[in-house]
């Protein structure tokens, strides 16, 4: 059961993503996994190799905008109710 309170969270951390998504996507292509590395995405051998930020980094990239759709509608969804109860 949902109360009247907003979820300031998951509007929060969706607009994180939507922001650093168009900043990506307006200086370079978040289909390309070369410049999705550059940016921070998560690859195992880097992180291993002393590159940590990449799993926080990691979490605000998404490959293109049905990858970010997709995601922000699941943490609407999920995230919204988690927030409430």
């Amino acid at each position: 059961m949902t109360t009247g309170k907003k979820a300031w969270m998951t509007i929060g951390i969706a607009a994180i993503n939507i922001a650093v998504f168009l900043v990506l996507e307006c200086i370079g292509n978040t289909e390309n996994g070369a410049w999705m590395l550059k940016a921070g995405a998560m690859y195992v051998p880097l992180f291993e190799s002393g590159q940590y930020y990449r799993i926080i980094t990691s979490m605000f990239l998404h490959f293109g905008p049905q990858h970010l759709g997709n995601n922000m509608l699941v943490l609407f969804v999920l995230g919204g109710r988690l927030e409430r109860t």
